[in-house]
């Protein structure tokens, strides 16, 4: 998957296998290629949290800008701290993670 901005963004995630994906931002001026949150701010309802998930085997390319992966970085604290990242690669960012 591949843009100019974020590739994936998410407001909750829950019991899920991302597997053998290729995420590649083109731009430095993406803060994050990909985003995973969740009770983002500013909706009128409550969202989910982050739980439970495993990312095996995918890569990560920030294209030269702050993060390749953000996990719960507008939301805060609402990552069960249970997800799992399994043989993945990293790239091309300030902070991989």
């Amino acid at each position: 998957m591949t843009s100019n901005q974020t590739v994936f963004a998410t407001d909750g995630l829950w019991y899920s296998i991302i597997e053998g994906i290729t995420f590649q931002t083109l731009t430095s001026t993406a803060t994050v290629a990909v985003d995973i949150d969740g009770n983002v701010p500013g909706h009128p309802y409550d969202t989910r949290s982050v739980q439970g998930n495993t990312f095996r085997n995918d890569q990560f390319d920030g294209g030269n800008g702050s993060f390749a992966l953000a996990l719960c970085r507008l939301g805060g604290s609402s990552a069960q701290g249970e997800s799992s990242f399994i043989e993945d690669h990293w790239m091309n960012a300030d902070t991989a993670f």
